[in-house]
């Protein structure tokens, strides 16, 4: 039996108690109606949402927090099995650039310091999408200039491998938002870490002075069946 049949059947297990108990008083009496909130609320925790249940996880950055170079960022998110932040490995921190942009997490040296989400999903899921909007500045004479490509790439424990189409980091498309599709990348229940890498600088590994910023940010999943995976 594996870990997730059998975490099944102890809710079952669990959840048939709780409602057994429900069944009469303490006199013997059968209780007439609906269980308990106590309890309707206790079996809800224990109920996995069925497949195809949706759920996002986003970023404004109003809530970022900074120790030099590193910012960093909890998400707010639609389902509690699903958590995560966002940070970077430096070149930061994030700044306020006022209305109408607000906060943006903003990583400079981007290349070889990077910005990435960890989240955390206690059930099996699929990645659907990331949508974000992008900043970036292409001086002439930097690594930036004319344009670059950004890529994803997703660590599911044994290194980063490429995932969805990378999108062009250009001055036409400065301050405009990407919708990355992450190609039903089925995940089990466990942590992760998806960050944003650029390619095809024009010179270096990294973009020097210049930044690359994003914000707000929409991580896009839904539940799938453990026979999936």
């Amino acid at each position: 039996m594996t870990h997730s049949h059998f975490k099944r059947c102890a809710q079952a297990l669990v959840i048939t108690s709780l409602l057994a108990g429900c069944e009469g008083t303490d006199t013997g009496e059968k209780a007439a109606g609906s269980p308990p909130a106590d309890v309707t609320r206790a079996v809800a925790t224990l109920v996995s949402p069925q497949p195809g249940q949706s759920a996002a996880m986003t970023w404004n950055f109003e809530n970022t927090t900074s120790v030099g170079a590193v910012s960093n960022s909890v998400g707010e998110s639609s389902a509690g099995w699903l958590t995560g932040a966002a940070t970077q490995t430096g070149g930061g921190p994030a700044e306020n650039w006022g209305s109408p942009w607000g906060t943006v997490l903003l990583t400079r040296a981007f290349g070889t310091e990077y910005p990435f989400i960890d989240f955390t999903t206690t059930e099996p899921v699929k990645l659907e999408s990331l949508t974000f909007l992008h900043y970036h500045n292409h001086n002439p004479g930097y690594p930036t200039a004319p344009s670059y490509l950004v890529q994803l790439q997703l660590d599911r424990g044994c290194g980063f491998v490429d995932i969805g189409n990378p999108i062009t980091a250009s001055q036409a498309t400065q301050s405009t938002t990407a919708t990355v599709a992450l190609n039903d990348m089925r995940l089990p229940a466990g942590t992760y870490r998806l960050r944003w890498v650029p390619r095809n600088l024009a010179f270096g590994s990294n973009t020097s002075s210049e930044f690359f910023a994003v914000g707000p940010v929409t991580l896009n999943v839904v539940t799938a069946s453990s026979c999936d995976m």
